[in-house]
């Protein structure tokens, strides 16, 4: 078998090679020039403006200019009828046809190729070239690049941008119509749905270009920054509504009841007290949990831009930290020894303190509407199922508040019994010595603790 030698390129080949490349669209149709080179130094990227593309934008302009026009004259059907037909039939229309701008070109069926295949700019130049006859078309590439779905990013500039302006036009339309300001609101209307959807629907013309024309602005994922600012927003509502909670204690007032305690019956007296014991519990609760989620909040918001902090704030942010994590570390340590070591006791004196206050208000309240207090406006016919109903509210936490009595008086009893002998005296007096030494304690380790943290 000959085996042939391979032979060097001549200079005509390699000339040949070095020429411009031509390229062709498979389905026989060229963009704004047939044939054209792919020479990003010398020719630009435009998109081809097909007829669906050129029909979708003009019909959002004349539909939108002649909506705004019958609004600003006052009429009352002819905007209705126009957004119905642009909101609901053009848009489905458009839409429906619009899954085919994305398949290749053999895909398209042959009575809608004229289309999606033809470029309205073809004609535009014809045009320009009879009226002056020394014009030169200008030379340019329409080939789209096709992204595969699976790789392609999903937020990016242009998509931020979009979203972002049609998200505050449209907040600004609600707040004008909502203020009674129905001209202003017919104009952002307008600007939005024409001037500035036009524009966005032109540039995003240029999302699928092969020339890499704006590469950070059309192709580079964004998402980062979607996520960091819905972290951020979550974090600074976080704050607000922590602040929001702490200022209940200061801004909202506290029920009064002038009632003395004389005006009481006796097993009301502590009616009073009672209620501002609830009252003023359940507002220090909600000022502790709003400073808990407000320094909570403040912390990840320091540990997110910790490289973005100058090195003299971050230190001081950092002093504070462990300041404040001493301070709220050493009490909480204490509390939760002191209270693990007297859980029987507390627990059943909470208990019945809570339930005695809550006997109290309840029962007081039932008293005040059936002495007719004028601070109640209750009708008559409501006074059988208020009874009821606060009767039923005042015995109902017994159930759960029987088993923690239950709990702690088994407790307390143990312990009674295992640290003394048979004498019931000598042993209340034992346990009252070792809670005395166990507080006695706890106190100087907290104190310790305290001025640790200090130091």
């Amino acid at each position: 078998m000959d085996k042939t030698t391979p032979q060097r390129p001549t200079s005509t080949s390699l000339h040949r090679l070095d020429g411009p490349i031509e390229l062709i669209e498979l389905d026989g149709h060229a963009p704004s020039s047939s044939i054209f080179h792919h020479s990003s130094s010398s020719e630009t990227w435009h998109p081809k403006v097909t007829p669906y593309r050129l029909i979708t934008l003009l019909t959002t302009i004349c539909l939108g200019t002649a909506k705004a026009v019958a609004v600003q004259e006052g009429s009352q059907n002819e905007p209705i009828t126009l957004e119905w037909v642009t909101g609901i039939v053009v848009f489905l229309v458009l839409f429906n046809f619009g899954t085919y701008e994305d398949r290749p070109s053999h895909h398209i069926p042959n009575y809608l190729s004229w289309l999606f295949k033809p470029d309205c700019m073809d004609v535009v130049w014809w045009l320009i070239s009879i009226i002056y006859p020394s014009f030169t078309r200008p030379n340019y590439i329409s080939t789209e690049a096709r992204s595969d779905p699976e790789t392609a990013y999903v937020v990016t500039t242009y998509r931020l941008l979009v979203s972002t302006t049609v998200f505050t036009f449209g907040l600004l339309k609600a707040s004008l119509t909502y203020s009674g300001i129905s001209t202003g609101a017919n104009w952002i209307e307008w600007i939005l749905g024409v001037v500035i959807t036009s524009i966005l629907y032109i540039i995003g013309l240029y999302e699928n270009n092969s020339a890499q024309l704006l590469p950070s602005f059309f192709g580079k994922d964004r998402a980062y920054i979607v996520r960091n600012g819905l972290n951020s927003s979550f974090k600074l509502i976080a704050i607000g509504s922590s602040l929001t909670i702490m200022s209940f204690w200061f801004v909202i007032d506290r029920p009064k009841d002038y009632r003395t305690e004389v005006e009481l019956p006796f097993i009301l007296k502590g009616y009073n007290s009672s209620t501002g014991i609830l009252v003023e519990g359940a507002f220090i609760f909600f000022f502790l949990l709003g400073a808990v989620f407000l320094y909570s909040t403040i912390r990840s918001l320091v540990e997110d831009y910790r490289a973005h902090i100058s090195p003299v704030l971050l230190q001081f942010f950092d002093r504070v930290d462990t300041v404040m994590s001493r301070i709220a570390r050493a009490p909480f340590r204490w509390f939760l020894h002191y209270a693990y070591m007297l859980r029987h006791s507390l627990t059943l004196l909470l208990v019945l303190a809570f339930y005695i206050s809550w006997l109290s208000f309840t029962f007081g309240y039932i008293y005040r509407a059936a002495t007719s207090d004028p601070s109640l406006t209750i009708p008559a016919k409501w006074n059988s199922f208020l009874y009821f109903s606060m009767a039923f509210a005042s015995l109902a936490p017994m159930a759960i508040l029987f088993m923690f009595i239950r709990w702690a008086w088994r407790g307390l009893m143990g312990e009674i019994r295992y640290g003394t002998d048979r004498f019931g005296v000598l042993a209340i007096r034992r346990l009252l010595r070792l809670e005395a030494e166990r507080i006695h304690y706890a106190f100087i380790e907290f104190s310790e603790s305290l001025y640790g943290s200090l130091v």
